[in-house]
């Protein structure tokens, strides 16, 4: 990432920051010259855009002659106006103005370079921990939930269905003769399978339903509120999408299956996630007992 402005946004982001900071002061400064019955509370609505013109000359101004045209279009609109309204006390406000300019110039020049230093670190820092934060969340294979991510998730599911009174299902899916892939086609064809999978299950699963990578060649899905029926009939579409998908890889071709295995429980059943999680790994062993590529239901 680079550490200093694209220029021209810089440039367009100093025309129009000219341009309004010359209207507001032109506007704030006349409305005071021009309504004595509001000074006190013009001087008060000066201050508050000095302010806010330190911050915003600080945030678009990359060099010194940057700063400078913005103390310029900062101060000529206000000297002007007060030239033009008669009166010695206007005149000695403009040239004090005017002075009042040098120690802001130095100020801005001698903090400039920090507080971009500063500014662009905590910006970095903040990105990076937002990345470790999802790197925690996820695996790196397919960009699912990894297992201590659907852990945690589990857990409040499950507490969540028992307070709510909700029935709750469970999907394991895992793919058959999976070590036969790595046997025959290396590492990498696995795990560019799995990666295929991961992107296929997302496709496959609506947004409510939450899946993840449990870890070698399993993944788990959630489904809160689930019946039997629609748990099966889940499970069924994802059999027969992944079971029909050709999965290709540094010119290998080669296709998959998957046995499902299906666990359900009910608000008067339920009992804690890993007895339901236990339930849905005897029906995934059940079903590949029965051969395979199937699904099987908990009873």
């Amino acid at each position: 990432m680079k550490s200093k402005k694209d220029p021209h946004t810089n440039r367009l982001g100093l025309y129009v920051g000219l341009l309004a900071n010359s209207a507001t002061w032109s506007g704030v400064t006349a409305f005071i010259v021009y309504h004595p019955e509001f000074e006190s509370m013009g001087h008060f609505i000066m201050v508050i855009f000095g302010i806010l013109y330190a911050f915003i000359s600080l945030s678009l101004c990359i060099d010194k002659v940057q700063l400078r045209i913005y103390l310029i279009s900062y101060i000529l609109p206000i000297s002007i106006a007060y030239f033009t309204k008669q009166g010695s006390d206007n005149v000695y406000i403009a040239c004090l103005l005017w002075a009042s300019t040098v120690p802001v110039y130095r100020i801005a020049m001698m903090h400039h370079r920090e507080y971009w230093s500063l500014f662009h670190q905590a910006y970095l820092l903040k990105n990076y921990s937002a990345k470790l934060a999802e790197l925690a969340r996820t695996d790196d294979l397919t960009g699912l939930m990894n297992q201590r991510s659907f852990n945690q998730i589990f857990e409040q599911e499950i507490q969540q269905a028992v307070e709510s009174r909700q029935s709750y299902g469970l999907l394991l899916v895992d793919i058959d003769h999976f070590k036969m892939i790595n046997d025959s086609y290396g590492h990498l064809t696995g795990d560019h399978c799995l990666s295929q999978i991961g992107l296929i299950l997302n496709r496959l699963i609506e947004d409510n339903i939450k899946v993840a990578r449990y870890g070698g060649e399993e993944f788990v899905i959630l489904l809160p509120n689930a019946t039997e029926e629609k748990a099966l009939a889940l499970a069924e579409t994802i059999r027969q999408n992944l079971s029909a998908s050709v999965f290709r890889f540094i010119e290998r071709e080669f296709t998959i299956t998957v046995s499902v295995g299906v666990a359900v429980t009910y608000p008067q059943q339920i009992t804690d996630a890993q007895r339901l999680f236990q339930f849905a790994d005897e029906a995934m062993y059940a079903a590949k007992a029965a051969g395979r590529n199937r699904v099987a239901l908990y009873q």
